[in-house]
């Protein structure tokens, strides 16, 4: 693997000599995650590295994004004994690890922001380059992990049989990292052993090993660095202006949507990726859903969404309110606080006092009453 030299893009200012934002994906998210890219680029004034994870099967042509500050890399991320160490995962590609490896790929810059695909970016707040990251990496809770769901989740695996901490869990879907801090063999050596053993058969395979190594060492970043869809169906987005938007359920924005059981948020951000796509000078991409919602559960919920607007509640409405209101209530609670204590190392602005919402239930959802 080559490093980057950053003199050949960093002509756009000093923000771009000293930050840059990296995305992995494989063949199959090229077209997102050049969207993406061009979207990054013109919005944060920064380099954009996009590493594609292409197998040997993939003989298609890559459709590249021609939009300034977008550089490619192709297979620069697995190589040696890593092609062997991560095969692909069930629920998602190799490119996933590809993470990890970015400071050694991209080490002439201060800090990197690794980004997922599936995120829609938004305005970047002056001095994320300087934040300190003692041990090389910071990272935003996961707002759906236990600690902020009322229904218990006791029963997943992560918490029952491998060790992760449920009250000190984080979304691995943005990092920031600083290359100078990054112990990439300290980290390649415990991913050997995780992969060894039984942690391997964990659910969210990367985001567990990253809480697992980084385990008292993650530096605490506020939700507008990954402000993820389990905030934004709680009507908190108007609370700040996100950096990063995270469409974390299962459909993605850029999937091609079945008709029902889709979450608004989703579907409202697929026109907005769209529009991204153009810019990008990109076609349209067909993508279809890692899963596939059941015809029965897609009728049942146009059913209760008939049934919602006669203003009725089913007790499944009700049931789904009362999780509603507690999930807002836990989440507000724990950004007071971490305001309150000075918790998040990035500048932030938040209305920690919204009103409480009327809501609606669509027959799969709760939403509020905007």
């Amino acid at each position: 693997m080559q490093p980057f030299e950053t003199g050949s893009l960093a002509s756009g200012g000093d923000k771009r000599r000293k930050l840059a934002c990296g995305l992995v994906c494989d063949h199959k998210l090229a077209i997102p995650a050049g969207a993406l890219a061009a979207r990054i680029a013109r919005l944060w004034n920064v380099d954009v590295h996009i590493f594609v994870e292409r197998p040997a099967y993939a003989s298609a042509p890559i459709m590249e994004t021609t939009a300034p500050g977008v550089t490619y890399h192709y297979e620069e991320l697995f190589v040696g004994d890593l092609e062997n160490l991560l095969p692909d995962h069930p629920r998602f590609s190799r490119a996933a690890w590809g993470r990890l490896f970015l400071p050694k790929a991209l080490p002439g810059y201060d800090r990197i922001l690794y980004c997922d695909i599936d995120v829609l970016p938004g305005p970047l707040p002056d001095g994320i380059e300087t934040i300190d990251l003692p041990d090389g990496i910071g990272m935003v809770r996961d707002y759906y992990g236990p600690a902020f769901m009322p229904v218990a989740r006791d029963k997943d695996v992560r918490w029952t049989q491998f060790g992760l901490n449920p009250e000190s869990y984080f979304n691995s879907g943005a990092l920031l990292i600083n290359p100078n801090q990054w112990d990439g063999d300290k980290i390649l050596s415990a991913l050997k052993v995780f992969m060894a053993g039984e942690l391997a058969a964990a659910p969210f395979l990367d985001q567990d090993f990253l809480n697992l190594h980084f385990d008292g060492k993650i530096v605490e970043l506020s939700p507008n660095l990954n402000f993820q869809q389990s905030l934004m169906d709680l009507g908190l987005e108007g609370a700040n202006t996100p950096t990063i938007r995270h469409l974390c359920h299962g459909i993605k924005h850029y999937h091609q949507l079945p008709r029902y059981s889709v979450s608004e948020i989703t579907r409202n951000a697929s026109a907005e990726f769209r529009e991204m796509v153009v810019d990008a000078g990109l076609p349209l991409p067909n993508l279809l859903p890692y899963e596939n919602r059941k015809s029965t559960t897609q009728v049942k919920a146009a059913l209760r969404g008939v049934i919602a607007k006669t203003g009725l509640k089913t007790p499944k409405a009700v049931r789904m309110e009362t999780r509603w209101r507690e999930r807002r209530r836990r989440a507000l609670d724990y950004l007071r606080a971490g305001v309150a204590e000075g918790r998040f190392a990035d500048p932030n602005v938040f209305d920690l006092n919204p009103p409480e919402p009327r809501v609606r239930f669509n027959g799969y959802e709760i939403l509020p009453v905007e």
